[in-house]
């Protein structure tokens, strides 16, 4: 069945390792109000077999990862005076 997942991410952490079933959609990454948490959601095929997926936040002006990424998305936090980036680590 096809459905959408939330997955927590942890900013202060550089490296979110989830494990996602195969194919899954990363679709947008925003803060969650009240809660203080920013998550992910993915469209998900939930009867497919799981694989581990990387994702890694950077602040805007700070260096990127050095191993191939793809973007995922952009959030913002504490009304927009900072700015973070979402890549998926190859």
């Amino acid at each position: 069945m096809r459905t959408i997942w939330k997955f927590k991410l942890e900013p202060d952490s550089k490296t979110n390792v989830f494990f996602m079933p195969k194919g899954a959609v990363v679709l947008t990454v925003q803060p969650q109000k009240h809660t203080d948490s920013v998550c992910m959601w993915a469209m998900v095929e939930d009867t497919n077999e799981v694989e581990r997926r990387v994702f890694q936040i950077v602040g805007t002006g700070h260096e990127l990862p050095n191993r191939p990424v793809r973007y995922v998305a952009t959030f913002q936090v504490d009304n927009g005076s900072l700015v973070f980036h979402v890549f998926e680590v190859a």
